[in-house]
């Protein structure tokens, strides 16, 4: 689900900054053809951001999840059996925020973030 929330939230940016551009562009008016293609395009977008931000689980022992937590992350929010750190605004609104299940030891986040080496 929060990789189809990815590839749905490029889309659109895509999409509204795409018709904008090409509306003043082409003299106020609407071309076909170029709606067409900025769809395509914007498709091709939305699948490549869903393979550099799509989600990622990664295993992890505890003290090293909370030092990657505190390096990356604005925030981290411990709850029972979950630790959440909070990304920057925009990181977040394209992937979420990262988290670390304590009982299975894994960290889950975007690819970008959880997959790179300390």
């Amino acid at each position: 689900m929060r990789n189809f929330s990815i590839f749905y939230r490029t889309f659109l940016v895509c999409s509204v900054i795409g018709f904008v551009i090409d509306f003043f562009f082409n003299g106020f008016q609407i071309v076909l053809i170029d709606v067409i293609l900025d769809c395509v395009m914007n498709l091709l977008f939305g699948a490549i951001s869903v393979y550099i931000c799509g989600e990622f689980e990664r295993s992890m022992d505890m003290d090293d999840a909370l030092k990657f937590l505190k390096e990356n992350c604005i925030n981290v929010i411990e709850r029972d059996d979950v630790i959440v750190g909070r990304l920057s605004k925009y990181k977040e609104f394209y992937m979420g925020n990262i988290q670390y299940d304590k009982v299975r030891r894994v960290m889950t986040g975007s690819k970008v973030i959880v997959k790179k080496r300390n």
